[in-house]
């Protein structure tokens, strides 16, 4: 009985460390400090290392202001295309929405970025219906959305450069077997920030 006695006395204290409605939530957070990999919500999906995540701080929103001026896609800039080839590498940069070494030739103006997921969690639906058009949206169970870009530009005149921007809309649907990347139909609104700040870049400075 006496070897057993300070083990009880621990025990003693630690449970007189949380109230009484506590103690299960304590001793859980007390195993998982102590084995991290409880952590992890199987009901979610795990993190995917080849696809970034949106930074914060992001001069890119969607949705939230009530009349965004829409511009026509493709857009005509009165400026070279080396001056707007440059634009869009710094606002890519700015923006660490990394370019696909393997699929982009910039010199030849087609810039296409890596994925970026812009929305996880309990409000990835709501974010993916702002910018795209799921099939059977009430179907499936949204974990993360995630988008990339493709960026065109064309010389029309001496002065004058032609850019269309295209995205491409993904939606990670799970349910309790897998989890699927769905794509969706992008309503254009992702195109359009990007060449609304394209545009500040370029022509309102």
């Amino acid at each position: 009985m006496r070897r057993w006695a300070p083990v009880m006395i621990v025990v003693g204290l630690w449970l007189m460390a949380f109230p009484a409605g506590n103690i299960a939530s304590g001793f859980l957070s007390a195993l998982s400090a102590s084995a991290p990999w409880l952590r992890q919500d199987p009901r979610r999906a795990p993190p995917n290392p080849t696809t970034p995540e949106r930074p914060k701080g992001t001069a890119i929103t969607f949705g939230g202001k009530g009349h965004e001026e829409i511009l026509p896609n493709p857009y005509r800039f009165s400026a070279s295309p080396e001056m707007v080839s440059a634009a869009i590498t710094e606002l890519l940069k700015e923006l660490e929405l990394p370019l696909d070494e393997r699929e982009s030739r910039p010199r030849a103006g087609l810039f296409r970025t890596e994925w970026y997921v812009f929305s996880k969690g309990i409000h990835t639906k709501n974010e993916l219906l702002r910018v795209a058009d799921p099939p059977s949206s009430e179907l499936h169970n949204w974990t993360r959305a995630r988008y990339r870009l493709e960026i065109r530009v064309n010389l029309i005149e001496s002065n004058a450069t032609m850019v269309t921007v295209a995205a491409e809309i993904e939606g990670l649907a799970q349910d309790l077997m897998s989890s699927t990347w769905v794509r969706c139909r992008s309503r254009g609104v992702i195109e359009n920030n990007i060449l609304r700040a394209l545009r500040e870049r370029v022509e309102l400075k």
